[in-house]
């Protein structure tokens, strides 16, 4: 199963195996909001903040320049994301996907998909545009302390988008016990791996709208690639 999903600076969805809107959860509620604070706090760079309501540690005046941080990449974002979902195949000790150019041996991903026993694999292109871009590009010789807030609150709500994408393409594709997100330069396993990830999607490239240069790095900035290994719902 392969797909495409986009969610607008308002939360609409659109897309999974369609264009059209499909109904889901809000995207933007308390208790997930109050996790998108604290991973902007952790790309700020501060330590031991491990409760977000913790007055002790951040004060209300931080968390409402976060919460302008947050609006600010909401705004910008346009974000898309493109998904399949591939049958994996273990042979010899290692995992491969049949008829697809991407190489996931190493030891870092077997022992991702060994350690949830996973029977495929999903991965993902997400990006939250060229807006937040261009707007650090503007902050940058203007308003420093902007550029770093916007930074890091974009940063992190890549992430959070991605998060909650995958969580409807589970429910979709019925697919249980997720692993981690890995992504090509964690481990041993190359950078270079973007461009096989890259040809997966290649018809949908004109929509994802990312490219590689030619160190493999992604643009717009605030892109992220995943492999997530899984199982599949068992039949009863």
């Amino acid at each position: 199963m392969e797909g495409f999903i986009r969610i607008d600076s308002l939360g609409n969805i659109s897309g999974l195996t369609g264009e059209d809107a499909f109904p889901v959860e809000p995207v933007f509620i308390d208790e997930e909001t109050e996790l998108l604070q604290e991973n902007c706090i952790k790309y700020l760079g501060k330590k031991g903040c491990n409760n977000v309501t913790n007055p002790d540690i951040i004060d209300d005046s931080t968390y409402e320049l976060i919460q302008e941080g947050i609006d600010e990449a909401r705004a910008l974002s346009d974000f898309r994301m493109a998904f399949s979902v591939l049958d994996l195949e273990h042979v010899d000790d290692s995992y491969s996907v049949a008829n697809h150019a991407i190489d996931l041996t190493g030891k870092s991903l077997k022992n991702l998909f060994d350690k949830n026993h996973s029977e495929c694999v999903l991965i993902t292109a997400s990006t939250l545009g060229d807006g937040i871009d261009k707007r650090v590009s503007i902050y940058k010789n203007s308003n420093t302390a902007r550029m770093v807030l916007l930074n890091a609150c974009s940063s992190a709500y890549v992430e959070y988008l991605t998060d909650i994408s995958e969580k409807l393409i589970l429910r979709a594709c019925n697919l249980i016990n997720p692993s981690f997100r890995f992504a090509p330069g964690y481990g041993d396993v190359p950078l270079s791996r973007q461009r096989q990830i890259f040809s997966i999607f290649e018809k949908q490239s004109d929509k994802l709208k990312i490219e590689l240069n030619d160190n493999n790095f992604m643009y717009p900035i605030k892109s992220m690639t995943g492999i997530t290994g899984c199982r599949r719902v068992s039949e009863k």
